[in-house]
């Protein structure tokens, strides 16, 4: 199935997008401009022009795509991003992990809760729209019902 008739079927939102659009969303992310879904589509779509390959009538159609192929590309790029945010997020957890860092989890909250302790919760997070630095100590709230 070729690009353009990728783009004639709406997809589902649990379904991959093409790898050509995920390489191609990488590729802009890593440009460090902000992925916007109409921004990335553009650049795909110039991106696609580019190749030599690609038979002349896709090429027109890639000149003309309709409101509707602009959509269904435009929810492919959504699907990137999700895809992309989950992995770098597993990647970071990993690496956290490695350094000997812990998941807070509910248990560790009670026991500190329990034992009239605080909690100290570190957290740094690197966006495309920078960086972000949690260190604070806090003392842990439980609910009646015994949630955070």
């Amino acid at each position: 199935m070729n690009i353009i008739e990728e783009l004639n079927r709406k997809k589902d939102f649990r379904e991959k997008p093409q790898e050509y659009v995920y390489a191609r969303y990488v590729e802009y992310v890593k440009t460090g401009q902000y992925p916007y879904l109409r921004s990335v589509a553009e650049y795909i779509v110039a991106e696609l022009k580019k190749i030599s390959c690609i038979s002349e009538d896709i090429t027109k159609q890639l000149h003309n795509l309709t409101e509707e192929q602009k959509e269904n590309l435009h929810r492919e790029v959504y699907l990137c991003a999700d895809i992309y945010r989950k992995t770098e997020e597993d990647k970071h957890t990993q690496e956290m992990l490695k350094k000997g860092w812990k998941i807070l989890t509910l248990e560790d909250v009670k026991e500190a809760f329990e034992n009239k302790r605080k909690l100290r919760v570190i957290s740094i997070n690197d966006t495309i729209l920078g960086d972000c630095e949690t260190d604070k100590v806090y003392r842990p709230f439980i609910n009646d019902k015994g949630d955070m």
